[in-house]
């Protein structure tokens, strides 16, 4: 992840969304119903501080740790993903973010969001305790339908894990970023 290979790859697929964003395909409407959907967690933020620290997924995962670094906030924006985020902001999107991660973490995560410079989201959707215990692919799924049904137009919708950007409701459009560190089946 160090050696500029990811970082191409991940401006190769925000060039993808960016020329789909401007194309004629996109036809937003301005009513404020025009919506774009983010994973989180090596999406927007990268943990790559957490797996320096930790081998490179060399170490055994461990589930307390991981969270410790979460409450401490120190996740980083990926700075492909938030050049695009502020894009569609200016734009006038109505942008989501959908993540695994449990309400419990909620504050700890908008903190985050908003020290790495992502700003006046429309939502932050996350597990929560009514949710019935799940995937996370059906759990996206489900947030994503409420969207849907709250009448908003998903016209793109980005992860770093096929979980997040597959099943029906997607958007109209889904783009896969890299995550050479873990996969979410």
């Amino acid at each position: 992840m160090l050696d500029g290979q990811y970082q191409k790859d991940l401006q190769f697929t925000v060039n993808l969304a960016r020329e789909y964003l401007h194309s004629k395909e996109v036809k937003a409407v301005g009513d404020g119903k025009d919506a774009w959907v983010f994973d989180i967690d090596e999406t927007t933020l990268s943990n790559l501080g957490y797996y320096q620290e930790n081998e490179f997924g060399g170490a055994p995962y461990n589930r307390t740790k991981y969270f410790t670094w979460v409450m401490e906030k120190k996740a980083t924006a990926i700075n492909e993903t938030l050049s695009l985020y502020n894009e569609l902001r200016t734009m006038g999107f109505s942008v989501f973010f959908i993540t695994g991660r449990r309400y419990m973490y909620r504050d700890v995560t908008a903190d985050n969001l908003l020290r790495a410079g992502y700003k006046d989201w429309a939502g932050l959707l996350m597990r929560e305790p009514d949710d019935k215990p799940s995937r996370v692919k059906n759990l996206k799924i489900t947030k994503r339908a409420q969207l849907e049904k709250d009448g908003y137009r998903i016209w793109g919708n980005m992860g770093d894990q096929w979980s997040d950007i597959t099943g029906d409701p997607a958007g109209f459009r889904t783009f896969k970023l890299p995550n050479p560190m873990y996969y979410v089946g």
